[in-house]
């Protein structure tokens, strides 16, 4: 969950009071790992397709639309991943196009086209309903499944999404996760700091645990 982009790069992302009842949490370095809520956690389905998928938005998906992906706008989908000979980098870059195009898409449909990278859903005068780290981890989840599900992954499997906390703050960001079969090493796909339709990002997740910011954002409010 972020600020707005006119706040520092450390702080775009929202404040909560962690639960007391939280169970599943590690320690990684700087960083608390916690397991997602069921919020999150219970939106993210294998029975979703390209032309059936719930889209969240409103703040911790407090509003839903029904998407459906037209048949040219998957095809420009699997367009991105039709190199025979495409390297797992090049896989990684393809992955964060197609979360960005499927954004778009989303967003056409859903009136979120709006959204800016860091809002949430209150506070901030920027037009249509906005998303959260929540609601973009959902749907990043969720879109990455469709990739996975139609074989478009080969050097890539999907994992549960993550939410990381600074051990002094209660800040909590959470991001969708893919793993790199030959390495085992996973990475966060995260779509929150971008506007609506602009790619995303994909980090090793251990950088991104630590508190990771897109480098462009940090240059920006430094």
């Amino acid at each position: 969950m972020s600020f707005s982009s006119t706040t520092s790069a450390k702080t775009r992302t929202v404040s909560r009071i962690l639960p007391a009842t939280v169970l599943t949490i590690l320690l990684s370095s700087c960083a608390l790992i916690l397991a997602p809520p069921p919020s999150v956690t219970n939106r993210i389905s294998e029975r979703f397709t390209p032309d059936k998928l719930v889209y969240c938005f409103g703040h911790d998906c407090a509003q839903q639309a029904n998407v459906a992906f037209q048949p040219d706008d998957w095809q420009a989908v699997r367009a991105l991943f039709a190199d025979p000979n495409a390297s797992i980098e090049q896989e990684q870059q393809s992955i964060r196009a197609a979360i960005g195009l499927l954004e778009q898409f989303a967003g056409a449909q859903a009136g979120t086209s709006k959204d800016k990278g860091g809002t949430m859903s209150f506070g901030y005068d920027v037009g249509p309903p906005q998303l959260d780290c929540y609601d973009e981890a959902i749907n990043v989840s969720n879109f990455l499944g469709l990739l996975e599900r139609d074989g478009l992954l080969r050097y890539h499997r999907v994992e549960a999404p993550v939410q990381r906390a600074f051990i002094q703050g209660d800040i909590i960001h959470a991001t969708g996760v893919i793993r790199e079969v030959a390495s085992g090493q996973r990475y966060a796909v995260d779509s929150s700091y971008f506007d609506n339709g602009e790619k995303a990002s994909i980090v090793l997740l251990d950088s991104w645990l630590a508190g990771w910011d897109p480098p462009e954002l940090t240059a920006a409010n430094n």
